[in-house]
């Protein structure tokens, strides 16, 4: 271990940082560029630690993801580029980062913890009902005990499953689970137990959203001879971001990474008008159109300024091959490191040519990957997906300076603007997952036009505002049970709070709507098209693009 080193280590130990290798590495790395005194590089270590602490709090473990963040920090401070505090760079929240949201099961009350809580299926499943639960009583249409139907009539009591003997088949009522289907029968299942779902001619099933299996809905009607006979099917409603804060509190953090100074992210984010979130979908680094379009591209990035370039943020977004990469059976070895080599040779491609056409891009600006559904992950298939494994992306490291490997669902924060960004395909999966059910019998022959907005509509916006609607109501990016889960990490998938903006990158045409306050995006397919979002997270505005 060199001096440089142990002076980090021994530095870091006085302000009670326990450092990964690879962040004692950077640091190392930074301060031989500064061969000055060795008090000067002690200045710039005790800086860096208090960079460390205004953006990461009381946290202790620091990697080189930190590190790095604190290092661009001080380089521009070091060089003048802003002012002292200001932050040029979006946050991602790494996967064990995101806050374990759950809603107490006596009080009733959310609760954020920053501390691991391990979850297996049925207990995910017990929270996303509570959520669900919660927001149904808070949002004014139901009300909790049968008795108080006869005082207030236009408030249906919500009940549970283990409710539902002897009451009068006359009394219109509320049930709230998740629907199910086993050899032709449809049944609503709750923490008390189950009950079977009985359609007639009257039956309505919700036109502007997708139910499939495991998704949470409420249904009313009547129970009649042992079955809930059906008058309609909705999904449990959504609460606006402002409700919800009102509730919690602002200070407690439903997202991940919260400033501690709201005050001062909120001044900070108001001047930061100048910061630029690119965002490119279905970036295919295997075809010749795509890579020709990017080097277009960054060549136009190329005429920006330095100063503006340090203030850009490019997400890219997978599939990152036409051709789907899987890691192979352990019986067929050259499969897997002719898959690995694969990856390891597009994502180079990617860094040579950023390097080529915006070489004060690959130095400057922020680089976000996040990895596609058939993309190479350390856990392939499952949701959430994990990062692509670092070791794919070294040559790609090597080129970009700020490079930062995302997980699948990815939370960007930028101060205080929170922005969750979504690839998959939705509409098929959606479609695919309500099709074992004969809904179409029960929805309303009409138009599904202006599900959301309200106004005229196209029918594949209606479909998108559909999807956009799911996943809303239900709070959750991924609510139908069928899927592959990773139920440890199910607090990624889930959404107690509402984000400003959230993209849901489709292989679907650009798309964009509003809903309860969010605007939901889908940037389109880059590899297709050349479309792609330009967006300033300090005022909102969006502006989906294609390169012409």
């Amino acid at each position: 271990m060199s001096d440089v080193e142990r002076e980090i280590q021994m530095l870091a130990k006085a302000s009670k940082y326990d450092l990964h290798p690879s962040a004692i590495k950077r640091l190392a790395e930074f301060l031989r560029k500064y061969n000055t005194s060795d008090e000067y590089r002690r200045d710039l270590l005790r800086d860096i630690f208090s960079l460390v602490q205004k953006q990461y709090g009381s946290v202790r473990l620091i990697d080189k993801t930190k590190i790095e963040a604190a290092i661009n920090t001080q380089e521009n401070k070091l060089h003048g580029s802003f002012e002292v505090g200001s932050s040029s760079f979006t946050q991602v929240v790494e996967l064990n980062r995101v806050p374990k949201v759950y809603v107490d099961d006596i009080s009733g009350e959310l609760i954020s913890s920053a501390s691991p809580v391990a979850y297996n299926r049925l207990q995910c499943l017990n929270q996303r009902y509570l959520l669900a639960r919660r927001r149904c009583f808070r949002c004014g249409l139901f009300q909790k005990a049968i008795e108080q139907r006869l005082s207030n009539d236009d408030l249906l009591p919500l009940l549970l499953t283990s409710a539902m003997e002897g009451l009068d088949p006359s009394v219109q009522i509320a049930v709230l689970g998740l629907i199910l289907q086993r050899d032709g029968v449809v049944y609503l299942e709750d923490l008390r137990g189950e009950i079977k779902l009985k359609f007639t001619d009257n039956s309505r099933v919700t036109n502007h959203c997708f139910v499939g299996t495991g998704c949470m809905v409420v249904v009313t009607g009547f129970w009649v001879n042992g079955a809930l006979q059906v008058l309609r099917i909705d999904l449990p409603p959504a609460e606006r971001r402002e409700v919800t804060l009102r509730d919690v509190g602002t200070s407690t953090d439903l997202f991940g990474l919260a400033p501690s100074d709201l005050i001062g992210a909120l001044t900070e984010e108001k001047r930061s008008v100048q910061n630029v979130i690119i965002v490119m979908a279905h970036v295919h680094l295997d075809k010749t159109s795509t890579m020709s379009r990017l080097a277009r591209f960054f060549e136009r990035m190329q005429g920006l300024s330095e100063a503006e370039l340090r203030d850009v943020t490019f997400v890219f977004t997978g599939d990152f091959s036409s051709i789907p990469l899987h890691f192979s059976d352990a019986s067929h070895l050259p499969d897997i490191f002719d898959s690995s080599d694969r990856l390891q040779t597009l994502l180079d491609g990617l860094g040579r040519c950023v390097t080529l056409n915006a070489p004060t891009a690959a130095q400057q600006s922020q680089f976000v990957l996040i990895p596609g559904p058939n993309d190479m992950t350390v856990l392939q298939g499952f949701q959430p997906q994990t990062p692509i494994a670092a070791h794919f992306a070294k040559g790609l490291e090597s080129r970009i300076k700020r490079l930062t490997l995302a997980p699948n669902p990815c939370r960007l924060r930028f101060h205080t603007h929170e922005m969750i960004i979504a690839r998959r395909d939705f509409l098929r999966d959606f479609q695919q997952g309500e099709s074992r059910y004969e809904w179409e019998r029960y929805r309303p022959k009409e138009s599904t036009e202006g599900a959301v907005n309200g106004g005229a509509a196209t029918a594949s916006a209606a479909s998108f505002e559909r999807v956009t609607k799911t996943i809303l109501d239900e709070a959750h990016l991924s609510p139908n049970i069928d899927e592959a889960v990773l139920w440890k990490m199910d607090d990624a998938l889930r959404i107690p709070v509402l984000p400003h903006t959230m993209l849901l990158c489709d292989s679907t045409e650009q798309w964009e709507c509003h809903y309860k306050g969010v605007h939901v995006l889908n940037p389109g397919s880059f590899a297709v098209n050349g479309t792609f979002l330009w967006y300033t997270p300090a005022d909102g505005q969006c502006s989906l693009s294609t390169l012409e």
